[in-house]
């Protein structure tokens, strides 16, 4: 008869595996070849790591360029098409993102000279067909794109149509086709030797592309035991059977933020670097200085955290912890007030966020969206003057922050610190998929341009290429309801935009820097102005007449709004104390 410890002994839980730890060399060397389709996964980051180290062996190597899979290009793909290393992106936005989205000087250089060329995506759709490629479907359906610019471009392309729903409902189906990398890049928090990765929410696209790819190459800030794996199993979204190869690579998703399991594990953005990249990003000569003295100059891994240096790293850790906003204001507490004068902007925001407010009273709304820029200012304004009320919203940012209450110094929509004031953390399929057309919602959306009917274009114009969609198309499909604000200008808000990234038939409010415009009767009409002195209502409304690009209706009984409160100015300069987004445009 055999004893309990007999039987210990049989069943004890191995840990064995085969071993697929790589250097970042041979990992990149091995499985990354020119002429690849490499997907760059993201989660709560990317792997900046194996983006330098693509540069080092392959900026000098001919027929050597990529197809990038990436759901926002920015610093991350920028360095690459700078690099001469990029053919195609494939994406939902190409642009700048941090401190503010504006486009990228470095992408539109690329661009106009024929260098490289966009297959511009939803951000809904771009998991939608990745998940396809998990799902090994060929196509999947789709409610976005309708009507917009992107299901012209996506169908001339052959990667979307709309076919009549074959079960007989009457309705129109929009299909897109599946993606499937060769190689997908992933940077998580750890990993066994076996390949076996945690990656700590908000994970973003979640994890389609690394089942649907060929080949798996996985960085990680550090290596564990399996028995680590096994005690954090709920965080484990990769599992070993996909990945090729694991690499060691602390700070590797530097200059992006990195989440660890505990409160104080891992690291806040760079800030500073992002803008030293920024600025060297709009002249071809300063941007190859970049490139060799951060990339190829320091020759690896472990030399370019050496040229950043530890005290900076240690900075970096410190700005992680829950609370650290607090620090970080403290050198800005004199920039903080609800005095005068404001800006164009500034009244722009507060108004926004009083008829946002409004709204949600009135009409019951439970989702509120937060778009980029100022747009996000006046949601968070909105939110803070409903909790006043007593007013329940959830706040929602695209990537998946769910119920969260904004902590202020960071006006930035994916802001670090907000992932702990979340009340629940979901993936971009789920918010833009599932939440927003499940719920009572409404969005708060910015715009390149915008037509008398509420068409929104963040994509093109004047065939130069702008950003992209990110979740604006998606969203223009799924909410009840969307506040718009732009500076108001002619080349802003015109007859007929250029690109359709959003369809305006749920656009119910545009609000600007010289008035509010609401839709009757299918098209806009002003109906208040901003308060500005020392003109009249009548020159205010001449000023306005004059300054957008088509014949403006406006109300008969059109009104002033009021100026900001101190207690509104002081919310949303607290929130944007550097005024990435509150500076007069």
């Amino acid at each position: 008869m055999s004893s309990i410890a007999d039987l210990e002994k049989l069943f004890k839980i191995s840990d064995k595996g085969l071993d697929k730890i790589f250097s970042l060399e041979e990992a990149v060397k091995r499985y990354i070849r020119p002429g690849s389709v490499l997907h760059f996964s993201v989660s709560t980051s990317y792997s900046f790591a194996v983006v330098y180290e693509i540069v080092r062996q392959y900026m000098d190597v001919t027929d050597r360029k990529f197809d990038v899979i990436v759901a926002g290009s920015s610093m991350n793909v920028g360095i690459l098409v700078a690099a001469n290393l990029v053919r195609k992106i494939i994406t939902s936005y190409a642009g700048d993102i941090y401190p503010r989205p504006s486009p990228s000087p470095l992408i539109q250089r690329a661009l106009m000279k024929g260098e490289i060329e966009i297959e511009n995506l939803s951000l809904l759709t771009y998991v939608q067909r990745l998940l396809a490629g998990a799902l090994n479907v060929e196509f999947i359906p789709t409610n976005s794109f309708r009507n917009s610019s992107l299901a012209d471009e996506n169908e001339r392309r052959g990667i979307y149509k709309v076919i009549e729903d074959p079960f007989g409902s009457g309705k129109r189906i929009g299909l897109i086709k599946a993606l499937k990398p060769d190689v997908t890049i992933v940077h998580g928090w750890a990993a066994d030797p076996q390949g076996n990765t945690i990656i700590v929410p908000p994970l973003g696209e979640d994890r389609f592309g690394i089942f649907s790819a060929k080949y798996v190459v996985v960085t990680v800030e550090k290596i564990v035991d399996t028995s680590y794996i096994r005690k954090h199993s709920k965080f484990v979204r990769v599992p070993n059977s996909f990945v090729d190869a694991v690499v060691k690579v602390p700070f590797g998703g530097h200059p992006s933020c990195v989440r660890g399991i505990n409160p104080h594990e891992g690291y806040a953005e760079d800030i500073d670097f992002i803008l030293e990249y920024r600025k060297a990003s709009k002249r071809d000569d300063t941007m190859q200085k970049w490139i060799k003295d951060w990339i190829l100059d320091v020759k690896n891994h472990e030399g370019y955290l050496r040229k950043l240096g530890s005290k900076r790293l240690l900075k970096l850790c410190a700005k992680n912890s829950p609370g650290a906003w607090k620090t970080e204001l403290l050198n800005k507490l004199s920039t903080i007030n609800g005095s005068y004068p404001y800006s164009p902007v500034e009244i722009m925001t507060v108004v926004a966020a009083r008829i946002l407010a409004d709204k949600v009273k009135k009409k019951k709304y439970e989702t509120l969206l937060a778009g980029h820029g100022a747009s996000n200012l006046a949601a968070w304004l909105a939110y803070k003057k409903l909790e006043g009320e007593n007013i329940s919203v959830n706040l929602l940012a695209e990537v998946g922050y769910y119920g969260y209450d904004p902590r202020p110094g960071n006006p930035f929509i994916f802001n670090w610190q907000n992932i702990p004031a979340c009340k629940s953390i979901v993936t971009i399929f789920e918010a833009l998929g599932m939440v927003l057309p499940n719920s009572k919602s409404i969005a708060s959306l910015a715009a390149g341009q915008i037509d008398r009917f509420g068409n929104i274009n963040s994509t093109k114009v004047a065939g130069i290429f702008l950003v992209g969609s990110g979740g604006a198309n998606d969203v223009g499909t799924s909410v009840d309801e969307i506040v718009v604000t732009v500076p108001h200008s002619k080349i802003r808000l015109v007859e007929k935009v250029d690109y359709i990234t959003t369809v305006g038939e749920r656009v119910s409010t545009i609000v600007t820097t010289l008035g509010v415009l609401e839709k009757i009767d299918g098209e806009f009409v002003l109906t208040r102005v901003m308060p500005m002195k020392d003109e009249t209502l009548e020159e205010k409304i001449k000023k306005i007449r004059m300054n957008t690009g088509w014949n403006l209706k406006v109300a008969e009984d059109v009104v002033e709004e009021k100026p900001p409160s101190e207690k509104e100015l002081l919310i949303i300069r607290a929130y944007d104390p550097d005024r990435f987004y509150l500076k007069s445009s």
